[in-house]
Parts: structure tokens; C-alpha cells; sequence
């Protein structure tokens, strides 16, 4: 008999507000903040500081950038895989779906009308989008870095690309192509902003220039040379501060220079750069670069965000209020000239004074944040500024009028670890977790995935003579262990310390401190890596750095407290273990009969617990065990190591039943599920897996984490596990009732592998023109493709079936009750007997695959059922049903085999002919229908505004 499990699904992720996502906004209310928490889009309460829910269609691709539209009631959201998805915030639902990009994106911007998205990645390219049409428009090749931030231009119709490359390019959208390439940084172009009224865009790069450049040809601006940059007290002086290390820039800057007097073909004026602001930063290294430059609604204010916690926010002037200023400075210093110069000042009067940066552009603000910053935002009325931290919290500032300091009004950080989770637990009755990061101690609940407390693990250091508190140092987390009844915690830190906290006060209640000779009153002399409970629950064992393992017993003792005695708990050090080498696991048996401690050495041993005599020494791996498990039934022993393996030993005898090569890096933690001989291995891939340690079988493998899973807790009902990663979050996954079979997960893997094979030919670049079509073969088109060729050649047969029925029903019967009787046919064949006519079936078929994957999807139709396809749009445009579907799709099907149409059209001859003679006129009376609907819309638009105005 075939032997079955049950299948284990992610069921939530909780413990993180905010990944490594470029971008960060409100909503429409800006009483909520959105972000990008791995491959979730996350919706927060920024009052209560609590989720509000979360975004998730499918995939297991990481959220990398995010913007929100103009009117903040959608978001759009790139992912890992280059796909990009715009969801409602209204109706948390995703309504479009993007696959052009073939890896990373790295910047999104949406025009002033949200009516087109432009789209840059990792793989240089650059993709404009229109979201009505729900299709690509055209990509751009040109770069030769990632691309890192993209602006529209909305007056010129026209956007703005900069790159790793140190190019800023400029394309036409129109005329798609690459009308001028901007070459003014010596080093990674990471960010460009474009003012409101599209006069001028800034650039930043690794230096501490903000660059400017001139859009309209003032002819008040000088234009400079990349070389002449320096800024000084806001002056542009000569001799620019250049790295020496980059000379290949001087040949570029050259070209560029060459260049300066080739007129532009257009009839808008060529770009120039007219000057840089200096950042108020006090270092200056590639570490310490510019991330992003970010307009507010207004367009009065530039915030200049660095890879440190400190924003700048820089004023800036109108043209008109910027001229004034040039005038006044001219004029003071002319005033200053001596006399005899009277003659040369009233000349310089006449001309007409050059602006200056200092004019234009000041710095006004110093935000400095409580952690390095990761994406900024501004609010709608622009008094409010959110910020996304690298610690994983979000802040809301509001920004100062009149003099006022800024002040955070918001912040969200219960709900999340500020560092990655390095030990979970569960309580014994599963409704508790614990999960530690760093010196911080979060307890959940299992059912709401809400945090219950939060602890701080700190020792606080006092003076011996005075008994005066001095200062507290922070403690790190490394292994934890609940107290029976579940009121009390345990902790093993770095520093050797054992503390016991209680958890319904969040209060260090005890510290376990040794009997032996320890002058710092620690537990431990080194870090204590492991914990483990004894069956009995009198007590527990400490295993550490220091190569001792401690044994502890849980005593009740009488504190006097303000003339009250009050019964506390402590931990009192009863017997201990010395090894030779570094312990790094221990463990009890199930029966409490035996005690197992992994060592440095690459060994296992195993000891009496009564007696503490040596029983048996495990040697097989050739890298440390990081971590042990010792079966219910006391008679498997499984270890995982650095070396990739786990093994699974005999505890009788320590012989070895199984070795397996478990991962593609180093085991991090081994757990067996209760009362089964199933284990679960959580290892640096990123990975979890699920074995049979009878059957020595992979049963499943998990992939959901971006980063080293470090630990895993499994419930006493094994319908449970929990998992915690170097990404910061914590999953829960549940057992169903879904069954198992090992042969089916092992085609299912197959598959997975030749969709990820698909996924990686797909990758490469089919062609290196300059300007394409914005599609992508993924499995999605390929499947869509696959649909419908299944789909037409099922139409055809069933067209044969009715053409027979209809012959026999007339040699049958000659008489005109036979069309009652065609009618009342029923389809064989159960998908096409919903529908009236094959035709309509073919309908909702095409109809069913996305816009944007359409093109994608038709060039893998075969000719034989492009003509079929194209019969049935004939008939669909006789009837006037899905006339803008049909016409894309024919025009589409047309140009694609257009040579091959020209060397045999007979075949295809009656479909163009239908198409000729039906397509225009159906399009001509929906062009009409649309000219009278926006003539109406005008007219009421009118009828409104004056109806205001009179009111």
C-alpha cells in the first residue's frame, strides 16, 4: 500500500513592517501608510500602528519598488522576477498585471494623468505602459547599467532615464527612440527629480553634488561643463572636485563637450547643465551616496535622502522670485565698486544678470531620522513626510511652519523585528510564540499573529561600593525556553547570561548566576547557544562557549519586599558538564535517560543523565553540528551540519542508518515532529524541508523565505510549524488535509523544474535593437498559448460534428421543423455546451487571457489555427460583438505572418475578405459612439463649472 502524508501550507507571515522595498506612500486619507514586506504588499494602521491587511495575489517574488498613483487610490508594485502589479487600496484586489522585465525592477513613476507607467530594472531596459489599453507601448535598450530612477516629461512627452552606467538618457515617446544622452557624473547616477512645472530636473550621484539641469534654454543660466562643478558657499567656481581613480570618464566627458554645439533635430530645447547644490552631509564615499530626490505636491520643496539617517530638504525659488534675487545680489555688488567705477557699473546695469544656484535653491531643513533611511514619501497637503527606516520601522514627521522643529507623530514598530530572527519557541500549549532578534524578545499569539509583549534584553551594570545603577548594556538573544505554565521566559545570550523574564509584565524577574568562580556573576563565561527543558520539567540544561554544560533546578524562594514576603522563582545551578571543545547544541532524551551535546570537534556525544558517564561519541561529519533532536521513542538521533548533511544515528548502539545531503548550505536547525518519526531541516538556502525518517525520503520542500532560515518550532500536535529568517519575518505553516504522495511530488518537482528552465530561457535577450515590443514568454503565455490551440482545435471538430449532424438530419428529414431541431443540439463535449456556438467559446477563451500577455501568447500559434482563429473573428465582427478585441488581435495576427500571407494567401483569403469588408465600419461606429460620449462629458463638465460659479 502506497504510503501517504499531509501536506503543510503557508498560512501567515507576520513579524515585519517593511523589507528592502525602493518606496514607501500613503493612501488617500493618509491615515494609512503602504509598504513592501517581502512578497506582500503591507496596508498599516498609522494610528493603532497595526496591520490593516495584505496584498498577495501569487508568486513567491519579493516586492522591490512601489509608487502610488496622483490620486493614492492605487499602488503599483514591482516584484524579483520583473513582473509588476497594480492593485486597488479601496478594494485590495490586483487589477493589472505587467511581464516585460527580465529581472529586478528598480523604479516605477506614473504620469500626472496615472494613464501611463513607465518601468525600469536590472536588465538595463525601460518599459512605458499604458494602463487603459492594459498593454506595453514599447521598451527602451540604451543603458548599460540597471537603471535607478526614471522621470516623466510630460510638456514634451518625453522620459527621463538614469543609470549605473553614469548616463542620463532622455527618449521620446512618440517617435520612440533616444533623442539625447546626458553625460555630467563621474560615478552611478542614483537619482533625478523633475520640479512641477518641468523647468529644470536634478541628478545625484555618489558624490555631494546635486546637479541641475535646464529643460527650457533659459538664456539667464550659464551653461557649464561637467568639469567646471565645484560648489562653494553655493558659487559655481572652476576646478571640479573629480575622483582620481575614474580616469575612463575623460574620454566621455570629451565626447560630451564635442558635442555641446550639435543642434537638436527637435524643436525643444537641448537639456543643459546649468549648475550643482552642495549636500550637507559630513562624509563623502560611495557608501554615502544619494538614494533618492522626491518632489512634494507643490513642487516647493526637494528632499534629498542618503544612504545615512539625515534628510535634507532644499527650498526652491520660482523663475520670477529667482531673478529678483540674481538682481539684488547684482546690485549690492555693484554698490560696493569704488567710485571711478561708475562708468563700467552703469553698463553691467543694462545686462541682464545670470542666476546663481544660491538664487534658486537653499537648503532649508535637517531631518535626521532614528535609523539609516530606506524610501521617503511627502503627504498630499505636503506637512507630512513618512519615512521607511533599514531597521524595518516606518516614522511620520510632520514638517515645520514657521520655525517649528519637525516632530514624529507616527510610528510603527510593535508589529516587527528590527533585526533577523534568530531563535523561535513555542509554548506548550501552542497559543504563544516567542521569537528573538537581537536584544529584542517579541511574544505572539498564534491565532492573531499579534505581538503580546515586547522585552529588552538588557543587564544592567551597578557599582560595588555604592550600589548605584551606572548604565545597561543590551543583551543578544541566542536561545530561548519557556517556563512550565507558560508565565515565564528563559533566555541564553550571547554575552553568557541566563535571564528569566515574566511575560505578562515584561520585567527581568531573575539571573541565573554560577557556583563556579565567575567574577562577572554571569551564568556562562561564553555564549550560551542552547536551551534544553528536562521531561520532568523540574528543570533545564545550558549549553555553552565556555565547554560546560550546566545543569539547573527551578526553585521557589521567599523575597522580602517592603516588609511583604513575596514567592519568586529562580534558577539554581545543580551539577555541571565539562568538555573539551566548545559546545554548540545539547539535549535531552524523550525518557530524560540521556543527554546529547554537540561539540566543535565535528562530534556528538551522548551521556547518562543521572550519572553524567559517557555513553556513546557520534563522528561523521566533517563540519560542526549545529543542531540536534532526539526522537519521542529515544531511539533516533538526528543531527544537521555545516557540512550540508543530515544524519540520522541509532541511539543504541550510535550507529549511523542514514546520511543525507539535506541542502545546498549549512543546516541550521533539525526538529522532529512529536510522536513520528518525520523531521523537519531549516538551512542558510533559504529552504525548509519535511523528510521521513523511516523511509529516509524527502516528503516536501517549502520556499518562501528570502533570506538564511536560522530556526524552526514545531507544534506538540505536529499541525504546525513555525519558521524564522534573516528577512526578518516569522511564517506559520499549517498542516491540511490535502494527502501527500511522494511519486506525484516528485513529478510536481520535475515540472517546477522545467518551468524554471522555461523561466531562465526566457531571460535571454531575443534581439538588441534599440526600441521592441514590451513582451515576455513566461509560463503564464505559454499556458494562455496552449489554452487556445487546445480550444480551437476542439471549435473545428465540433464545427465538423455540426456540419454531419446537419447532413444527416437533412437526409433524415426534409422539412422546416430541421433549424428547431439543430438547435436543441447538444454538445458531447461539457466546456462547449455552456456556450450557444463554438465561436462564443473561442471568445471566452481569448478574453480570458490578460491583455498585456496577448501578443506573447499569439506567436506561438501555429498557421493552421491563426486562420481558424481569424474565421471565427470574422464572424465575431459580422455580429459586432468584441469588435476592439478582434480588430487588435486580427491586426496583430496580420503583421506577424504578413510574408507568408503574401506567398499563399488562399488559405486565408475568405477571413481577410469578411475582416475588409466588416472590421471599418464597426470601428467607425464605435469611434463615433466615443466622440458622442465625450462631447456629453464636456458639455455636463461646463454645466457644472458655472453652475459653481454662480453659487
Amino acid at each position: 500500500m502506497v504510503k501517504t502524508y499531509l501536506r503543510y501550507r503557508l498560512k501567515h507571515t507576520f513579524g515585519i513592517i517593511n523589507s528592502h522595498c525602493k518606496g514607501i506612500c500613503f493612501d488617500a486619507t493618509e491615515n494609512f501608510a503602504i509598504t513592501g514586506a517581502l512578497e506582500f504588499v503591507n496596508i498599516w494602521n498609522l494610528k493603532s500602528g497595526t496591520l490593516e491587511s495584505q496584498l498577495y495575489d501569487e508568486g513567491n517574488s519579493e516586492v522591490t519598488c512601489l509608487v502610488a498613483t496622483n490620486d493614492r487610490t492605487k499602488v503599483a508594485a514591482g516584484y524579483s522576477d520583473g513582473s509588476i502589479k497594480i492593485w486597488s487600496i479601496s478594494e485590495k484586489k490586483c487589477l493589472l498585471v505587467f511581464n516585460g522585465h527580465k529581472s529586478a525592477i528598480t523604479a516605477l513613476t506614473f504620469n500626472k494623468s496615472d494613464t501611463m507607467l513607465v518601468s525600469g530594472s536590472n536588465d538595463t531596459n525601460v518599459i512605458i505602459w499604458d494602463i487603459l489599453a492594459e498593454s506595453g507601448i514599447c521598451r527602451f535598450r540604451g543603458h548599460k547599467g540597471p537603471i535607478t530612477d526614471l522621470c516623466f516629461l510630460e510638456q514634451t512627452n518625453r522620459v527621463l532615464s538614469s543609470s549605473k552606467d553614469r548616463l542620463i538618457k532622455v527618449w521620446d515617446i512618440q517617435n520612440q527612440r533616444c533623442i539625447e544622452t546626458l553625460i555630467g557624473h563621474r560615478s552611478e547616477v542614483w537619482a533625478i527629480a523633475v520640479d512641477s512645472l518641468e523647468q529644470y530636473f536634478f541628478s545625484g550621484s555618489n558624490d555631494q553634488l546635486i546637479r541641475i539641469w535646464d529643460l527650457t534654454g533659459d538664456p539667464n543660466l550659464k551653461e557649464i561643463s561637467p568639469t567646471e562643478i565645484l560648489v562653494n558657499n553655493g558659487l559655481i567656481v572652476a576646478d571640479a572636485v573629480v575622483d582620481s581613480k575614474k580616469k575612463d570618464t575623460d574620454d566621455l566627458l570629451a565626447i560630451e563637450s564635442n558635442n555641446n554645439n550639435i543642434p537638436s533635430v527637435f524643436d525643444f530645447p537641448r537639456i543643459r547643465l546649468v549648475g550643482a547644490v552642495n549636500r550637507q552631509t559630513t562624509k563623502q564615499s560611495k557608501k554615502n551616496h544619494i538614494i533618492s530626490l522626491k518632489f512634494n505636491h507643490s513642487g516647493s520643496v526637494l528632499a534629498c535622502q542618503t544612504t545615512d539617517n539625515i534628510i535634507e530638504f532644499f527650498g526652491i525659488q520660482t523663475k520670477k522670485k529667482a531673478l529678483l534675487r540674481a538682481k539684488r545680489r547684482q546690485n549690492k555688488a555693484d554698490e560696493k565698486k569704488d567710485e571711478k567705477n561708475n562708468d563700467e557699473k552703469n553698463n553691467n546695469e543694462k545686462i541682464t544678470p545670470y542666476m546663481n544656484i544660491s538664487d534658486y535653491i537653499g537648503l532649508e531643513l535637517l531631518l535626521p531620522a532614528t535609523n539609516k533611511v530606506k524610501a521617503i514619501n511627502f503627504s498630499y497637503n505636503d506637512l507630512k513626510v513618512i519615512c521607511s527606516l533599514a531597521n524595518g520601522i516606518v516614522e511620520v514627521y510632520t514638517l515645520p511652519i514657521e520655525n517649528e522643529a519637525p516632530k514624529r507623530v507616527s510610528l510603527i514598530d510593535i508589529a516587527g523585528h528590527r533585526a533577523d530572527v534568530r531563535s523561535i519557541i513555542l509554548s506548550s500549549d501552542d497559543i504563544m510564540v516567542a521569537s528573538a532578534a537581537a536584544e529584542q524578545i517579541k511574544i505572539w499569539n498564534t491565532n492573531t499573529q499579534n505581538c503580546i509583549r515586547t522585552i529588552k534584553a538588557s543587564l544592567i551594570i551597578e557599582e560595588e561600593e555604592q550600589q548605584q545603577q551606572q548604565f545597561a548594556t543590551d543583551l543578544t538573544v541566542l536561545c530561548m525556553l519557556f517556563v512550565p505554565g507558560n508565565k515565564y521566559l528563559i533566555t541564553g545570550t550571547k554575552q553568557g547570561t541566563i535571564m528569566l523574564y515574566d511575560i505578562n509584565s515584561g520585567e527581568l524577574v531573575n539571573q541565573a548566576i554560577s557556583t563556579d568562580n565567575n567574577s562577572d556573576n554571569c551564568a556562562h563565561s561564553g555564549a550560551v547557544w542552547s536551551l534544553s527543558a528536562h521531561p520532568d520539567k523540574s528543570g533545564f540544561i545550558s549549553a555553552s562557549a565556555d565547554k560546560s554544560v550546566k545543569f539547573w533546578q527551578y526553585n521557589i524562594a521567599n523575597k522580602i519586599e517592603t516588609q511583604n514576603t513575596i514567592q519568586q522563582l529562580e534558577m539554581v545551578q545543580i551539577r555541571t558538564l565539562q568538555m573539551s571543545d566548545d559546545i554548540i547544541s545539547a539535549s535531552f532524551s524523550a525518557d530524560g535517560a540521556f543527554v546529547a551535546v554537540a561539540l566543535l570537534d565535528n562530534t556528538v556525544k551522548t551521556f547518562f543523565s543521572d550519572s553524567l558517564r559517557f555513553h556513546l561519541s557520534f563522528y561523521g561529519h566533517s563540519l560542526p553540528v549545529m543542531s540536534l533532536d532526539i526522537s519521542f521513542d529515544s531511539q533516533l538521533l538526528l543531527t544537521g551540519s555545516a557540512d550540508k548533511t543530515a544524519k540520522i544515528w541509532g541511539m543504541k548502539f550510535g550507529d549511523c542508518h542514514r546520511s543525507l545531503l539535506a541542502h545546498e548550505d549549512s543546516i541550521m536547525q533539525v526538529k522532529f515532529a512529536p510522536k513520528t518519526h518525520y523531521f523537519f531541516t531549516v538551512s542558510k538556502d533559504k529552504t525548509i524541508k519535511y523528510w521521513d525518517g523511516d523511509k529516509f525520503q524527502m516528503i516536501l520542500k517549502f520556499e518562501a523565505h528570502k533570506a538564511e532560515v536560522w530556526c524552526i518550532a514545531v507544534s506538540s500536535t505536529a499541525g504546525f510549524f513555525v519558521t524564522g529568517s534573516k528577512d526578518r519575518s516569522i511564517r506559520i505553516w499549517q498542516q491540511t488535509d490535502e494527502q501527500v504522495f511522494l511519486e506525484e511530488e516528485k513529478e510536481n518537482q520535475l515540472e517546477n523544474l522545467f518551468e524554471s528552465s522555461l523561466e531562465q530561457r526566457s531571460k535571454r535577450e531575443t534581439n538588441n535593437l534599440e526600441v521592441s515590443k514590451p513582451t515576455k514568454e513566461t509560463i503564464e503565455t505559454i499556458k494562455a498559448s496552449e489554452n487556445l490551440i487546445e480550444a480551437l482545435i476542439l471549435a473545428e471538430n465540433e464545427i465538423k460534428e455540426i456540419k454531419i449532424y446537419e447532413a444527416e438530419q437533412a437526409i433524415k428529414e426534409n422539412d422546416a421543423k430541421l433549424e428547431n431541431k439543430i438547435k436543441k443540439r447538444v454538445s458531447k463535449n461539457a466546456l462547449l455546451a455552456q456556450f450557444e456556438t463554438p465561436g462564443d467559446y473561442i471568445l471566452s477563451v481569448l478574453e480570458s487571457i490578460r491583455t498585456s500577455e496577448l501578443d506573447e501568447s499569439l506567436l506561438l500559434l501555429p498557421f493552421a489555427q491563426v486562420i481558424s482563429l481569424l474565421n471565427f473573428i470574422g464572424e465575431w465582427v459580422e455580429k459586432g460583438i468584441a469588435i476592439e478585441l478582434s480588430a487588435n488581435v486580427s491586426i496583430f495576427l496580420i503583421k506577424l505572418h504578413h510574408n507568408f500571407i503574401l506567398t499563399n494567401p488562399k488559405p486565408i483569403l475568405l477571413a481577410l475578405q469578411s475582416l475588409q469588408k466588416n472590421l471599418r465600419p464597426q470601428l467607425e461606429k464605435i469611434k463615433n459612439l466615443t466622440g458622442k460620449n465625450i462631447a456629453a462629458m464636456k458639455y455636463q463638465k461646463k454645466k457644472l463649472e458655472v453652475k459653481n460659479l454662480i453659487e
